[in-house]
């Protein structure tokens, strides 16, 4: 289905609607459309109160998975935990562990809302009949007024379809900043070329099933003062440890630090150069991703976990044995890091900046375009040269103040020094 078809029956389903509205508004006239605007109105307000109370009734309501009774609220905890390895993640980790049981309650929040708000007016409309009995005796001025009835009912149509559907306009523009074909304006100072991450393996189908769904009369309507994303990030809020996760905005800031490392992963395949690339613009969208309340109460802690306890984990169990050394120290710093004060997310943030600062001296000095599509000989004759030495010297100092490059640098130079030596002929390295 093509992107115009899509956008075509997205705008005729809206037409249809505030017609609906309009015609239903003509036949209860004004005096049935103003009350049924009010408790469109007095129905959305309750709702934003009455939701949440009720969400938490929903959601503790139990079911069988597995064999097992657990609430609603556990289910996306209870399927995750099939895996030994993410069991054992939620099990030490406070915070993916509110990540995942706040996922039901946003989607439930969202379809609840809606739901509530139709109930209260249908309980404001029947209680309005019953009093009109007793009230009034004649259908006062309703046929004179039809028309402005008419209008009543187009509005109340027009407002209750844009509240109803302005979350799900923020989904899908967060969908199509993701999946949709041309380049997003706050990444066009990040970029090498039109193209962008995850491009090529996303079927044209799905871009044109993205670009309909954005680009038609509802959703641009919708997202008139960003109003599509406040709705969204009402609902899709995720209360972890304290901190407020935006679902919307870490995805994105998720993806812009994909595209980035993309971006210069293509120099380094020989396509372009790192000149194109404006560093203070690619150094916002690192800083949105590594100082968002996801990276710091979720992903930080996992990492955390995952070092300290790299015993138990199947995926890091290898390494563990293969590699005690290293492991004992970025366990050791780790805990020092906590002892003297510091956080997870301290100690992964430091390191993070430190390597996006050794990049960025590289490229800005014109380092890396140099050495990059030459042979090895021509690469060490222009690093050799005396403009360079400097920077170079400089960052390597840099890279070995990084603590993962601290940890396993002792076995990256013997690895080195086993494949030039023989084997009697090994060296003793001494940890630095």
């Amino acid at each position: 289905m093509s992107a115009s078809l899509i956008s075509l029956i997205m705008t005729l389903v809206f037409v249809v609607l505030l017609v609906a509205g309009f015609l239903v508004g003509l036949w209860r006239g004004l005096r049935k459309s103003l009350i049924s605007l009010v408790a469109s109105i007095v129905g959305v307000l309750l709702a934003f109160f009455i939701t949440p109370a009720l969400v938490g009734t929903v959601l503790g309501i139990s079911v069988e998975i597995n064999g097992e009774v657990v609430p609603l609220s556990d289910i996306a905890l209870q399927l995750a935990k099939d895996n030994p390895d993410l069991a054992l993640l939620i099990e030490t980790n406070e915070g993916f562990r509110a990540l995942l049981a706040g996922i039901p309650a946003a989607v439930a929040n969202a379809a609840l809302l809606i739901l509530v708000t139709i109930l209260i007016e249908l309980l404001f409309y029947f209680i309005y009949l019953i009093f009109s009995k007793f009230v009034f005796k004649k259908k006062i001025l309703e046929k004179k007024y039809r028309w402005a009835g008419a209008g009543v009912g187009l509005a109340k149509m027009f407002i209750v379809t844009l509240l109803a559907f302005m979350p799900f306009a923020g989904l899908i523009g967060t969908a199509s900043y993701i999946v949709g074909e041309p380049r997003p304006a706050s990444a066009a100072e990040t970029q090498i070329d039109d193209s962008r991450f995850l491009q090529n393996d996303i079927p044209n189908s799905v871009k044109e099933i993205a670009s309909g769904l954005e680009n038609n009369v509802l959703v641009k309507i919708c997202g008139v003062f960003g109003m599509d994303n406040a709705m969204f990030d009402y609902y899709g809020t995720i209360n972890v440890d304290g901190a407020n996760v935006k679902i919307r905005e870490e995805l994105i800031n998720t993806y812009d630090t994909a595209d980035s490392i993309y971006q210069v992963s293509k120099v380094v395949n020989g396509k372009g150069s790192l000149a194109q690339i404006n560093f203070d613009s690619l150094s916002v969208v690192i800083d949105k991703t590594v100082n968002g309340n996801l990276f710091k109460q979720v992903v930080c802690p996992m990492l955390g976990d995952i070092i300290i306890n790299s015993d138990n984990y199947d995926f890091t169990k290898e390494l563990a044995q293969s590699q005690p050394d290293a492991m004992t120290y970025l366990k050791q710093t780790l805990e020092a890091e906590i002892s003297a004060g510091g956080s997870y997310h301290s100690y992964f943030a430091s390191d993070l900046n430190k390597v996006f600062a050794i990049v960025r001296g590289l490229a800005e000095s014109g380092i890396i375009d140099g050495i990059n599509g030459k042979s090895t000989a021509e690469a060490i004759e222009f690093i050799a040269l005396d403009e360079n030495k400097e920077v170079i010297k400089d960052n390597i100092n840099k890279l070995f103040d990084i603590k993962l490059a601290k940890a396993f640098a002792s076995s990256a130079v013997q690895a080195l020094s086993d494949s030039i030596l023989a084997e009697e002929d090994r060296l003793d390295i001494v940890s630095t």
